[in-house]
Protein backbone atom coordinates (compact mmCIF):
# COMPACT_ATOMS: atom_id res chain seq x y z
CA UNK A 1 0.00 0.00 0.00
CA UNK A 2 2.89 1.93 0.80
CA UNK A 3 4.68 1.88 -2.12
CA UNK A 4 1.57 2.11 -4.44
CA UNK A 5 0.42 5.62 -2.76
CA UNK A 6 4.18 6.61 -3.07
CA UNK A 7 3.88 5.69 -6.68
CA UNK A 8 0.62 7.94 -7.12
CA UNK A 9 2.69 11.06 -4.99
CA UNK A 10 5.08 10.43 -7.87
CA UNK A 11 2.69 10.17 -10.51
CA UNK A 12 1.55 13.75 -9.16
CA UNK A 13 4.17 15.34 -8.80
CA UNK A 14 5.60 14.84 -12.43
CA UNK A 15 2.32 15.89 -14.02
CA UNK A 16 2.50 18.95 -11.65
CA UNK A 17 6.04 19.38 -13.09
CA UNK A 18 5.02 19.00 -16.97
CA UNK A 19 2.05 21.77 -16.24
CA UNK A 20 4.61 24.43 -14.39
CA UNK A 21 6.46 23.41 -17.92
CA UNK A 22 4.17 24.66 -19.94
CA UNK A 23 3.14 27.37 -18.26
CA UNK A 24 7.07 28.74 -18.25
CA UNK A 25 6.92 27.75 -22.05
CA UNK A 26 3.64 30.25 -22.74
CA UNK A 27 5.01 32.82 -20.73
CA UNK A 28 8.40 32.64 -22.73
CA UNK A 29 7.06 32.36 -26.37
CA UNK A 30 4.28 35.50 -25.04
CA UNK A 31 7.26 37.84 -24.11
CA UNK A 32 7.09 40.98 -25.85
CA UNK A 33 9.87 42.23 -27.48
CA UNK A 34 8.13 45.54 -28.76
CA UNK A 35 5.18 47.63 -28.39
CA UNK A 36 3.53 50.05 -30.71
CA UNK A 37 0.63 51.98 -30.34
CA UNK A 38 -1.30 53.56 -32.66
CA UNK A 39 -3.63 56.21 -31.48
CA UNK A 40 -5.98 58.53 -33.30
CA UNK A 41 -7.23 61.86 -31.60
CA UNK A 42 -10.95 62.02 -30.81
CA UNK A 43 -10.64 65.27 -32.66
CA UNK A 44 -8.73 66.25 -35.58
CA UNK A 45 -7.96 69.63 -33.22
CA UNK A 46 -5.00 68.18 -31.30
CA UNK A 47 -3.00 70.48 -29.20
CA UNK A 48 0.33 69.27 -30.37
CA UNK A 49 -0.88 69.57 -34.09
CA UNK A 50 -3.00 72.76 -34.19
CA UNK A 51 -3.22 74.99 -36.57
CA UNK A 52 -3.18 75.56 -40.32
CA UNK A 53 1.10 76.92 -39.75
CA UNK A 54 1.77 73.48 -38.30
CA UNK A 55 0.31 72.04 -42.27
CA UNK A 56 2.10 74.04 -44.03
CA UNK A 57 5.34 73.50 -42.38
CA UNK A 58 5.06 69.35 -43.10
CA UNK A 59 4.01 70.24 -46.98
CA UNK A 60 7.54 71.92 -47.02
CA UNK A 61 9.68 69.36 -45.67
CA UNK A 62 8.11 66.44 -47.82
CA UNK A 63 6.48 65.93 -50.71
CA UNK A 64 4.12 62.95 -49.34
CA UNK A 65 2.39 66.32 -47.02
CA UNK A 66 -0.11 67.64 -49.73
CA UNK A 67 -2.71 69.86 -48.88
CA UNK A 68 -4.91 67.22 -48.94
CA UNK A 69 -4.13 65.69 -45.45
CA UNK A 70 -4.65 66.17 -42.26
CA UNK A 71 -2.83 65.32 -38.87
CA UNK A 72 -5.41 62.76 -37.16
CA UNK A 73 -2.94 61.22 -34.71
CA UNK A 74 0.19 59.57 -33.32
CA UNK A 75 2.54 55.92 -33.43
CA UNK A 76 4.84 55.71 -30.32
CA UNK A 77 7.17 52.66 -29.74
CA UNK A 78 7.89 51.36 -26.40
CA UNK A 79 6.41 54.18 -24.72
CA UNK A 80 9.65 56.44 -26.10
CA UNK A 81 8.54 59.55 -27.09
CA UNK A 82 11.37 60.38 -29.21
CA UNK A 83 10.39 57.28 -31.19
CA UNK A 84 6.62 59.52 -31.96
CA UNK A 85 5.33 59.65 -35.66
CA UNK A 86 2.54 61.51 -36.43
CA UNK A 87 -0.41 59.96 -38.51
CA UNK A 88 -1.70 61.85 -41.51
CA UNK A 89 -4.72 61.12 -43.85
CA UNK A 90 -6.94 62.54 -46.86
CA UNK A 91 -9.96 62.78 -44.66
CA UNK A 92 -11.80 65.05 -47.38
CA UNK A 93 -11.22 62.14 -50.00
CA UNK A 94 -12.29 59.02 -47.87
CA UNK A 95 -15.41 60.62 -46.86
CA UNK A 96 -16.82 61.25 -51.04
CA UNK A 97 -20.26 60.58 -51.55
CA UNK A 98 -19.71 58.86 -54.45
CA UNK A 99 -17.80 55.56 -53.85
CA UNK A 100 -15.65 55.24 -57.21
CA UNK A 101 -14.07 59.04 -55.74
CA UNK A 102 -13.62 57.68 -52.42
CA UNK A 103 -9.43 57.34 -51.88
CA UNK A 104 -7.54 56.45 -48.32
CA UNK A 105 -4.34 57.24 -48.18
CA UNK A 106 -2.71 57.22 -44.70
CA UNK A 107 1.06 58.91 -44.34
CA UNK A 108 3.25 58.81 -41.82
CA UNK A 109 6.24 61.18 -40.71
CA UNK A 110 8.15 62.28 -38.05
CA UNK A 111 6.97 65.45 -36.00
CA UNK A 112 7.90 68.94 -36.60
CA UNK A 113 10.10 70.19 -33.36
CA UNK A 114 12.67 73.05 -33.51
CA UNK A 115 12.03 73.29 -37.36
CA UNK A 116 13.69 69.60 -37.75
CA UNK A 117 11.66 66.77 -38.84
CA UNK A 118 8.67 65.94 -41.27
CA UNK A 119 10.09 63.59 -42.74
CA UNK A 120 7.90 60.81 -44.84
CA UNK A 121 8.21 57.34 -43.04
CA UNK A 122 5.91 55.46 -44.43
CA UNK A 123 2.42 55.01 -46.39
CA UNK A 124 -0.58 52.73 -46.73
CA UNK A 125 -3.50 52.81 -49.26
CA UNK A 126 -6.20 50.83 -50.74
CA UNK A 127 -6.13 49.86 -54.03
CA UNK A 128 -9.65 50.21 -55.39
CA UNK A 129 -8.85 48.90 -58.48
CA UNK A 130 -6.85 45.68 -57.15
CA UNK A 131 -9.52 45.23 -54.48
CA UNK A 132 -12.03 44.93 -57.26
CA UNK A 133 -9.97 42.30 -58.91
CA UNK A 134 -9.53 40.71 -55.90
CA UNK A 135 -13.33 40.40 -54.95
CA UNK A 136 -13.53 37.80 -58.30
CA UNK A 137 -11.13 35.76 -56.30
CA UNK A 138 -12.81 35.45 -53.38
CA UNK A 139 -16.72 36.14 -54.28
CA UNK A 140 -18.74 36.48 -51.47
CA UNK A 141 -16.04 38.50 -49.98
CA UNK A 142 -15.09 42.41 -50.79
CA UNK A 143 -11.19 41.93 -51.45
CA UNK A 144 -9.69 44.82 -49.85
CA UNK A 145 -5.85 45.22 -50.87
CA UNK A 146 -3.87 47.38 -48.99
CA UNK A 147 -0.74 48.70 -50.08
CA UNK A 148 2.64 49.78 -48.23
CA UNK A 149 5.15 52.02 -49.19
CA UNK A 150 7.63 52.57 -47.22
CA UNK A 151 10.87 55.00 -48.66
CA UNK A 152 14.17 52.95 -47.61
CA UNK A 153 12.43 49.97 -49.56
CA UNK A 154 12.95 49.30 -53.11
CA UNK A 155 9.70 47.19 -53.26
CA UNK A 156 5.88 47.69 -52.72
CA UNK A 157 3.88 45.88 -50.01
CA UNK A 158 0.22 44.50 -50.38
CA UNK A 159 -1.44 43.37 -48.02
CA UNK A 160 -4.35 41.11 -49.03
CA UNK A 161 -7.83 40.23 -47.95
CA UNK A 162 -7.97 36.44 -48.61
CA UNK A 163 -11.61 34.41 -48.24
CA UNK A 164 -12.68 33.14 -44.52
CA UNK A 165 -15.95 31.79 -43.57
CA UNK A 166 -16.00 34.29 -40.53
CA UNK A 167 -14.28 37.62 -40.12
CA UNK A 168 -10.67 38.92 -41.65
CA UNK A 169 -7.81 37.22 -42.91
CA UNK A 170 -5.18 38.94 -44.67
CA UNK A 171 -1.92 37.82 -46.15
CA UNK A 172 1.27 39.96 -46.39
CA UNK A 173 4.95 38.86 -47.87
CA UNK A 174 8.55 40.21 -46.19
CA UNK A 175 10.15 40.39 -49.79
CA UNK A 176 13.72 40.07 -50.51
CA UNK A 177 15.27 43.40 -50.31
CA UNK A 178 18.95 41.96 -50.31
CA UNK A 179 20.22 39.48 -52.11
CA UNK A 180 20.64 36.32 -49.37
CA UNK A 181 17.19 37.52 -48.41
CA UNK A 182 14.62 34.61 -48.92
CA UNK A 183 10.42 34.98 -49.18
CA UNK A 184 8.56 34.99 -46.11
CA UNK A 185 4.40 35.20 -46.07
CA UNK A 186 2.32 36.22 -42.88
CA UNK A 187 -1.31 35.94 -42.20
CA UNK A 188 -3.36 38.61 -40.56
CA UNK A 189 -6.53 37.09 -38.94
CA UNK A 190 -8.99 38.27 -37.07
CA UNK A 191 -9.83 37.38 -33.57
CA UNK A 192 -13.48 35.67 -32.62
CA UNK A 193 -15.52 38.53 -30.72
CA UNK A 194 -16.34 42.01 -31.06
CA UNK A 195 -14.34 44.79 -32.59
CA UNK A 196 -11.11 44.22 -34.45
CA UNK A 197 -8.67 42.44 -32.99
CA UNK A 198 -5.92 40.45 -34.83
CA UNK A 199 -3.24 37.79 -34.50
CA UNK A 200 0.06 37.75 -36.78
CA UNK A 201 1.23 34.09 -37.88
CA UNK A 202 3.49 32.92 -39.30
CA UNK A 203 2.90 28.96 -40.20
CA UNK A 204 0.77 28.69 -37.44
CA UNK A 205 3.66 30.37 -35.50
CA UNK A 206 2.24 33.32 -33.37
CA UNK A 207 4.19 36.48 -33.89
CA UNK A 208 2.33 39.57 -33.10
CA UNK A 209 -1.20 40.43 -31.49
CA UNK A 210 -3.01 43.70 -32.77
CA UNK A 211 -5.87 44.82 -30.35
CA UNK A 212 -7.90 47.67 -30.50
CA UNK A 213 -8.83 49.67 -27.15
CA UNK A 214 -13.04 49.81 -27.45
CA UNK A 215 -13.44 52.42 -25.11
CA UNK A 216 -11.15 54.97 -27.12
CA UNK A 217 -13.32 57.15 -29.27
CA UNK A 218 -10.96 58.29 -31.57
CA UNK A 219 -9.46 55.19 -32.72
CA UNK A 220 -6.51 53.18 -30.66
CA UNK A 221 -4.59 50.20 -31.47
CA UNK A 222 -1.81 48.32 -29.64
CA UNK A 223 0.88 46.14 -31.37
CA UNK A 224 3.00 43.44 -29.15
CA UNK A 225 5.53 41.86 -31.07
CA UNK A 226 6.33 38.29 -29.50
CA UNK A 227 9.16 37.54 -32.27
CA UNK A 228 12.32 38.71 -31.32
CA UNK A 229 14.45 38.64 -34.78
CA UNK A 230 11.18 40.41 -36.15
CA UNK A 231 10.91 43.41 -33.61
CA UNK A 232 14.33 44.32 -34.96
CA UNK A 233 13.01 44.14 -38.71
CA UNK A 234 12.04 47.44 -39.71
CA UNK A 235 10.07 46.60 -42.88
CA UNK A 236 8.09 43.61 -40.83
CA UNK A 237 7.54 46.01 -38.06
CA UNK A 238 6.29 49.23 -40.16
CA UNK A 239 4.11 47.73 -42.51
CA UNK A 240 2.53 45.81 -38.82
CA UNK A 241 2.30 49.57 -37.86
CA UNK A 242 0.16 50.91 -41.18
CA UNK A 243 -1.80 48.27 -41.26
CA UNK A 244 -3.19 49.15 -38.04
CA UNK A 245 -3.44 52.82 -38.63
CA UNK A 246 -5.81 51.54 -41.48
CA UNK A 247 -7.66 49.41 -39.09
CA UNK A 248 -9.95 52.32 -38.47
CA UNK A 249 -11.22 52.14 -41.57
CA UNK A 250 -11.73 48.71 -42.88
CA UNK A 251 -15.39 48.61 -42.05
CA UNK A 252 -16.13 51.55 -44.01
CA UNK A 253 -13.80 49.79 -47.03
CA UNK A 254 -15.42 46.94 -47.02
CA UNK A 255 -18.70 48.48 -47.75
CA UNK A 256 -16.98 50.55 -50.24
CA UNK A 257 -15.44 47.66 -52.17
CA UNK A 258 -18.76 45.47 -51.49
CA UNK A 259 -21.13 48.60 -52.97
CA UNK A 260 -18.52 49.06 -55.69
CA UNK A 261 -18.02 44.86 -56.60
CA UNK A 262 -21.87 44.37 -56.73
CA UNK A 263 -22.40 47.00 -59.17
CA UNK A 264 -19.60 46.19 -61.55
CA UNK A 265 -20.22 42.63 -61.64
CA UNK A 266 -24.12 43.03 -62.11
CA UNK A 267 -24.77 41.62 -66.23
CA UNK A 268 -27.84 44.16 -66.10
CA UNK A 269 -25.87 46.81 -64.96
CA UNK A 270 -23.80 49.64 -67.40
CA UNK A 271 -21.61 50.89 -64.74
CA UNK A 272 -18.67 51.36 -65.82
CA UNK A 273 -15.37 52.09 -63.00
CA UNK A 274 -12.45 54.16 -64.07
CA UNK A 275 -9.22 54.21 -62.16
CA UNK A 276 -7.31 57.37 -62.03
CA UNK A 277 -3.90 57.99 -62.71
CA UNK A 278 -2.48 56.98 -59.10
CA UNK A 279 -3.99 53.55 -59.03
CA UNK A 280 -3.00 52.89 -62.86
CA UNK A 281 0.75 53.83 -61.49
CA UNK A 282 0.52 51.32 -59.32
CA UNK A 283 0.37 48.74 -62.46
CA UNK A 284 2.63 50.10 -64.75
CA UNK A 285 5.09 47.65 -66.16
CA UNK A 286 8.92 48.23 -64.81
CA UNK A 287 10.38 46.03 -67.50
CA UNK A 288 8.91 48.24 -70.13
CA UNK A 289 11.61 49.41 -72.63
CA UNK A 290 11.21 53.29 -72.98
CA UNK A 291 11.48 54.32 -76.44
Amino acid sequence: MAKKKKEKETKKERKKEKKEKKVETKKTSDKVYKRIEVDFWRTSAHMSELGLHKSIKYSAKSRYFTKRFEIEGDITIDGDTDKRQVIAYNEKSWKEKNLADRDLKIRTFTPIKDDKGGNFTGGIEISTTESLIQSYHIKGDPGVILIVNLPQNKNLYRIIRSRRLKGWKFAFPLLPEKDNESLRVFEIKGKVGLGLDFEVTEKERKIADIDGKKLNLGGKWEIEILDEELSKNKTFTKILTLFACACKFLEVAEKTVKELFKKFDDPKSDYKFSPDKEELDLFKNPRRLKA
